[in-house]
């Protein structure tokens, strides 16, 4: 199922050093890993899985961070951008999210790796554009 107009996102940004990916590449076998436990698809029609049952999308990218995004040839610098992204049909997905993120088992971890990088998250962002 596509994102629709409307959708309701979490998104995370991280900018990483270099030398940090394969705890990263961890952290994001794990998130994956937990995120096929506890949530199911919206085309999976499964109650058990309440509000997180609501997601649309799921994936997870990582690209070297660009000196400057409008000039490749530039090169980059060193870093690495991760994101996470997550659409939900309704809000309550995202809220759904955050209320059972703690039993993740990499929920600490990931929080101090969060700690050590640049990270910009979006909260219940709006789809207001999608095909």
């Amino acid at each position: 199922m596509p994102s629709e107009k409307g959708n309701r996102t979490f998104n995370f940004s991280f900018v990483v050093s270099a030398d940090k990916e394969k705890q990263w590449d961890k952290a994001f076998e794990s998130h994956g890993e937990w995120m096929r436990g506890t949530h199911s698809l919206a085309v999976k029609a499964d109650p058990t899985y309440g509000m997180l049952g609501t997601l649309v999308d799921y994936y997870v990218s990582k690209a070297p961070e660009m000196k400057n995004p409008l000039d490749p040839n530039e090169g980059t610098t060193g870093n690495l951008i991760y994101t996470l992204n997550e659409v939900y049909s309704r809000p309550e997905g995202t809220e759904a999210h955050m209320e059972a993120a703690p039993s993740w088992e990499s929920f600490e971890m990931f929080l101090g790796l969060i700690s050590e990088s640049q990270a910009t998250m979006v909260m219940h962002g709006e789809v207001i554009q999608s095909m």
